[in-house]
């Protein structure tokens, strides 16, 4: 009578029990695999993304551009200091002022 008990034990329990655990198991293998797709799937499509974008971006010899000459100019300054008229203050004030020459625009010549 032990042996027939242990039998339906095993029947009824332990072998509901092994099914559930390893569709538990595989449902979450799936899930973990589902979710490294999408991950990677994503990865990807950013890498390609960057790959194009790097694609896409002009590259220009160090030789390409246009010359451009410089020169050195020289700067007057001048003063020029003057005394407030006010009647109504004590003391005269004295206002410094710089003035710069003014700079034209750059005047392009074409180099051949």
């Amino acid at each position: 009578m032990g042996t027939f008990l242990l039998i339906l034990f095993i029947i009824f329990f332990v072998i509901p029990a092994i099914r559930a655990w390893w569709t538990i198991r595989r449902a979450r293998a799936q899930a973990r695999q589902a979710y490294e797709d999408i991950f990677r799937k994503a990865r990807r499509q950013q890498q390609q993304a960057e790959e194009r974008q790097r694609r896409q971006q002009k590259k220009y010899a160090p030789t390409d551009g246009e010359y451009v000459q410089f020169e050195e100019i020289q700067v007057e300054t001048s003063t020029q200091t003057t005394i407030d008229a006010d009647p109504s203050a004590t003391s005269g004030r004295r206002t410094t002022v710089e003035t710069d020459q003014q700079i034209v625009d750059v005047e392009w010549e074409e180099v051949d």
